[in-house]
């Protein structure tokens, strides 16, 4: 006989497929906004184009691991989506290798917003103030709008990667994952 599933199970599976589905579409649309800011010169005849072309210039100028950094980010976020749409498949059916994904998913979410949000606040955030302050491309708080969104962005998905990994640790939802001994531990061999 199945146990019932948790109410934080299905929650956490249910967002995570939403998270998953918004990482894919995030970090498509970052490739094509990147690419599109690349491509941009600096000396454009439209004024809005020629702001963007500058920002872009100081930026991989004076930041040379941004690019890089933001294509990681950029392929991590398209994995890590699709690790999360597959751990919420197995949450839902409370099987075990669904909960290790969701728990892959969480702390290692963790960690690189951590990471990025300290490489953020370290190299970008005073280069964007710099911009800001050399020039008002945007006309007044359009960069530092920019900083926030970005800044914005890392920690709420750093707040909720938190979460995960907390409710996948409630005794509740360990004991809904517990196996009996006769069971393989992914239980998807024989009957529960």
């Amino acid at each position: 006989m199945r146990a019932n599933r948790p109410p934080a199970v299905t929650f956490v599976a249910v967002a995570n497929m939403i998270f998953g589905v918004l990482g894919i579409l995030c970090a498509c649309f970052n490739g094509v906004i990147m690419a599109f800011m690349a491509s941009i010169s600096a000396n454009d005849p439209d004024p809005m184009l020629q702001g963007i072309g500058q920002y872009w210039d100081f930026i991989v100028r004076n930041i040379p691991a941004y690019v890089p950094v933001e294509i990681g980010l950029s392929i991590y976020y398209l994995v890590i989506s699709v690790l999360a749409i597959t751990g919420s498949i197995g949450l839902l059916s409370l099987r075990n290798w669904g909960r290790m994904l969701s728990l892959i998913f969480g702390i290692s979410m963790i960690l690189v917003q951590f990471a990025y949000l300290l490489f953020f606040f370290a190299f970008v955030n005073p280069v964007l103030n710099r911009f800001e302050g050399r020039q008002g491309a945007f006309g007044g708080d359009g960069i530092m709008g920019t900083g926030f969104l970005e800044a914005g962005s890392s920690l709420l998905a750093l707040i909720y990667a938190i979460v995960v990994v907390i409710l996948l640790f409630l005794p509740s939802v360990s004991a809904a994952f517990a196996f009996p001994p006769g069971r393989f531990p992914d239980g998807d061999w024989g009957e529960p």
